[in-house]
């Protein structure tokens, strides 16, 4: 708080009629008029009890407020002259002084020889770090006084006193107590003889002697009555609370730290000395009353300041979640702060005001899941609410993957909902595991949903990845040209490991594979044997050769290194693609997988597909020996052996167990007991 402060100052009298007569700072031309007005006495003087009167107003085009103390000067030769000190006070300064009471030390009546002087600032060094309590005696009339200001506050109050002294400091504790805005909007008079309002703004309170007729100052009764009613509404004249509290502050300034908070939730009210009463209620059930919920505190705020623009830094503070030592007060706070934006007629108070769905849906999702999920589906009614759709999001934000299914068995219609608002919980295998009816429901949503290839790419390989049935060959279509890229990560997955793709998306994915492998780019050796069995036998034996360079790639790996479902197609790939080759780029391919086939065909481990794969390139036999495929695929390779290879040595050199060295020499004619085999 300051202690020393400049204050600019005025002195108003008699010159050829009543005039400014020096002044320390210039005053524009509606702020002089307003004060050459309200300086000058506003009535006859009475003969005792006012020797000098007190007036405060703020000035139309300053950033002051002008306070001034009025002394009659009999000694003047025009009847009725007074002498005027002004204290031009900057705003800013006038909300730092704790009692404004003792700028009153700051009057001194003037003279004609001390003009000088009123032409220099005068330097203000405050005492007191506090406003001092009201005397006992006042009370009853301070009671009387908080009554008529604020009960009624669109009505100016009138009282009538002996001596101005009487209410003086009343009046300067009254003012004392009232935050910044409220004290540069205040307009009082301790001494009027006549109504000051008439002179333009409505004075809020004025002090004139007990002689003055009442009809000589308007008291507000010729006033329309729905104005006078218009805080009753909201604040019945029967709870007098408020008053007990404020009073209570004036016996014991700030004690409770009720001006603090007038001070700090006082800044954005609309009419300042309407909101006292409403602000010092809200004090009562926010400070005082321990035993209020936050709910209902939330919803008596919104009845105490309906307007949406109004009281906005209050209701920021009771929507921000406080940072304790305890996690279940803080969850019982934001519960209570989300209950209520979300379900309350009274939130709409609250509109204006910035709430972070971001942080608080993650905190209560944690803590109070199940009650949230119940607040969920009574706000899926209200997608037009902004603040439900903010927290649906916040809440989407907040979960796991692995959480869908939990939610599925509690809420069901909340998962298309909650993926509508993080498309990001659809690219996760776990959200393709759900009940296929729950799939359906999320895939129409996403279908309404404007996304682009690469986000569809990732709804692929999570859908790819959990093998479910539900919208394939949408999806697919959607991907483009992701569609391939995306399905195969399969190959870094574990379950390729385990089982090859299901046949719809086999079909599915065929159209995009062949359009790949038939672009100029080769592909790396596992990702191309994937390609090809998503591919059509007749199809994939005219798209490849021996000849490509990713097809040689392909045969120098090893079988073991790729997914073990996998092995079996691409060994039938490469013994088929090596058959139909004329030169000697077949031999590596036979060399890969001749040994896998046949052992496939020797036995039951072969799908259909692979058999009609290879199939076109094998001789036959005759009705009596067709049924031998074994037979059949060795006469194949022994045949292109003769036609194309300088060599039978490799074959052999390839065979790493008994059985497949006999089969070397079986097909390179070396064991004339089978040579017609």
């Amino acid at each position: 708080m300051r202690s020393e402060v400049t204050l600019h100052q005025a002195v108003f009298g008699y010159d050829a009629g009543h005039n400014l007569l020096a002044a320390s700072c210039p005053i524009p031309p509606e702020s002089l008029r307003t004060l050459a007005v309200l300086t000058d006495a506003s009535g006859p003087w009475p003969a005792v009890g006012f020797g000098q009167v007190f007036t405060g107003t703020s000035l139309p085009d300053m950033q002051s407020y002008a306070l001034f103390c009025t002394w009659p000067a009999p000694e003047m030769p025009r009847p009725g002259c007074v002498w005027s000190h002004v204290l031009l006070i900057e705003l800013a300064d006038l909300a730092a002084l704790a009692d404004l009471g003792e700028l009153r030390d700051c009057f001194r009546r003037p003279t004609k020889t001390d003009e000088p002087l009123w032409r220099e600032p005068l330097r203000f060094v405050a005492i007191r770090r506090g406003a001092p309590p009201i005397a006992p005696i006042q009370q009853a009339d301070c009671q009387r006084f908080l009554t008529a200001l604020y009960a009624t506050p669109e009505l100016p109050f009138v009282t009538h006193a002996r001596d101005a002294a009487l209410y003086e400091d009343l009046v300067f504790a009254l003012w004392s107590q009232q935050w910044p805005r409220l004290r540069r909007n205040f307009r009082f008079s301790t001494g009027s003889f006549g109504d000051r309002s008439r002179s333009g703004a409505t004075f809020d309170l004025q002090i004139t002697p007990a002689a003055t007729p009442r009809a000589r100052l308007r008291d507000g009764s010729d006033l329309p009555p729905h104005r006078a009613d218009s805080l009753n509404k909201v604040l019945p004249t029967v709870n007098q609370a408020w008053i007990r509290i404020a009073l209570d502050d004036l016996i014991r300034p700030d004690e409770n730290e009720f001006r603090s908070f007038l001070r700090a939730y006082g800044t954005d009210v609309v009419e300042p000395r309407n909101a006292f009463a409403r602000l010092t209620v809200a004090y009562e059930q926010l400070e005082l009353d321990s035993n209020l919920a936050w709910t209902d505190k939330l919803c008596a705020i919104g009845k105490l300041f309906p307007d949406e623009k109004e009281a906005l830094r209050l209701k920021e503070w009771m929507l921000t979640i406080p940072k304790t030592v305890d996690p279940r007060y803080d969850s019982e706070r934001a519960w209570a702060i989300v209950a209520f934006v979300l379900g309350t007629r009274e939130a709409k108070a609250f509109s204006s005001v910035s709430f972070d769905h971001t942080e608080l849906a993650p905190f209560l999702w944690k803590d109070r899941r199940e009650e949230v999920l119940s607040l969920l589906a009574r706000l899926v009614r209200q997608q037009q609410n902004p603040n439900a759709k903010a927290f649906l999001a916040g809440i989407a934000n907040a979960i796991g993957s692995d959480e869908l299914l939990f939610i599925s068995n509690q809420r069901p219609e909340l998962i298309p909902i909650l993926l509508s608002h993080r498309v990001a919980l659809a690219f996760d295998v776990a959200t393709w595991q759900l009940p296929h009816h729950t799939q359906w429901q999320i895939a129409e949503v996403l279908f309404k949903l404007s996304l682009d290839q690469k986000e569809w790419g990732c709804i692929l390989t999570a859908m790819f990845l959990a093998a479910t049935p539900v919208a394939v060959r949408e999806v697919v279509e959607k991907a483009g040209t992701y569609a391939i890229p995306s399905a195969l990560c399969w190959l870094d997955n574990e379950i390729a490991q385990q089982l090859l793709p299901s046949q719809a998306w086999r079909e599915a994915l065929a159209g995009p594979a062949t359009r790949r492998l038939d672009e100029p780019e080769l592909l790396p050796p596992a990702s191309l044997a994937l390609c090809a069995w998503f591919i059509p036998p007749e199809t994939v034996r005219n798209l490849l050769s021996a000849s490509r360079k990713d097809i040689q790639q392909l045969a120098q790996l090893p079988l073991d290194a790729l997914p073990l479902p996998l092995r079996s197609h691409t060994a039938f790939l490469l013994v088929t693609l090596g058959l139909r080759a004329t030169d000697a780029d077949g031999l590596p391919l036979l060399l890969r997988g001749f040994y896998e086939v046949h052992d496939a065909l020797a036995g039951p481990r072969f799908a259909p597909e692979s058999w009609q794969l290879i199939s076109p390139e094998l001789p036959e036999l005759g009705w009596w020996s067709d049924w031998d495929r074994c037979k059949r695929l060795r006469r194949a390779v022994r045949q292109w052996l003769s036609e194309h290879a300088t060599s039978a040595g490799p074959f052999i050199e390839a065979a790493k167990k008994a059985e497949h060295y006999d089969l070397a020499r079986q097909i390179t004619n070396d064991d004339p007991d089978n040579s017609s085999g």
